[in-house]
C-alpha cells in the first residue's frame, strides 16, 4: 500500500501547478473539501483548474493524497482562485479499485468567483459514480448565480495520470 501511495503522490507531481493570485484582497478563495468516499492510502482527490486549452493541459489547484494530508487527518484545504473571470474546475478523485484497475470519478463545472469571498468546493460520489461536485458561497450558504455543471468528457477524466 505504501507503494501505491507513493505512486499517487509521484503522478501528482508531474501536473503543472496552478499559478495562484497574490493575498492582496483581489483573489478569491476556494476551501477544498476531502471527499469522505475517498477509502485510505489508495486514493488521490485533486482539484484541477481548465485553462482555454482544455483538460490536456489541467493545471492543479489543491489535492488530497496520503503523504500530504496526515493519511485522511487532513479535511479541508484552502487555495486562492483569480477573481472576476469565469473559471473552469474538475473535481477529480482516482482510487484503486484492484490491483490493476484504477478508477476516476471527475466531475468539470464553470463559476467567475468574485475578488475576497470564500467558496467551499465539494464531491459527492465514488468512483463507481455519480459524479457530482458542488460550489457554494460560505457566507451565503448557497451556489454562486455563476455556477454551471458541464459534461465531463473523456479527455477531462483522469487529466494529470497519462
Amino acid at each position: 500500500m505504501a507503494a501505491v501511495a507513493l505512486g499517487a503522490g509521484l503522478l501528482l507531481s508531474s501536473c503543472v501547478t496552478y499559478a495562484q493570485p497574490p493575498a492582496d484582497g483581489s483573489a478569491a478563495y476556494v476551501q477544498f473539501e476531502r471527499n469522505p468516499g475517498l477509502s485510505g492510502n489508495n486514493s488521490a482527490f485533486e482539484l484541477m483548474h481548465i485553462p482555454a486549452e482544455g483538460c490536456g493541459k489541467g493545471e492543479l489547484v489543491s489535492s488530497f493524497v496520503p503523504i500530504n494530508s496526515g493519511y485522511g487527518a487532513i479535511k479541508v484545504k484552502e487555495a486562492r482562485l483569480v477573481a472576476g473571470a469565469p473559471l473552469e474546475l474538475v473535481v477529480q478523485m482516482t482510487d484503486l479499485i484492484d490491483a490493476r484497475t484504477i478508477g476516476f470519478c471527475s466531475a468539470r463545472f464553470r463559476f467567475t468567483p468574485e475578488a475576497g469571498r470564500r467558496y467551499i468546493v465539494r464531491q459527492n460520489g465514488t468512483v463507481e459514480g455519480p459524479c457530482v461536485a458542488e460550489v457554494i458561497d460560505a457566507a451565503t450558504g448557497a451556489a454562486p448565480a455563476s455556477f454551471k455543471a458541464l459534461p465531463t468528457p473523456s479527455t477531462c477524466v483522469g487529466i494529470g495520470r497519462r
